[in-house]
């Protein structure tokens, strides 16, 4: 995928280290995503949703 998000350092490193599979569904939701504990809370809910 071409599109980047705009993390900081610390969040992008925390983007980074998820499954493929949920940094692909991030990525084409395009939540609002501004920091890392924004990031937690919608990986979060993709989990949850998943189970």
């Amino acid at each position: 995928m071409d599109k980047k998000m705009n993390f900081d350092p610390e969040t992008q490193a925390y983007f980074d280290s998820l499954p493929k599979m949920v940094q692909e569904n991030i990525m084409m939701t395009s939540p609002d995503i501004s920091c890392k504990e924004d990031l937690v809370r919608c990986v979060e809910n993709l989990t949850n949703k998943q189970q």
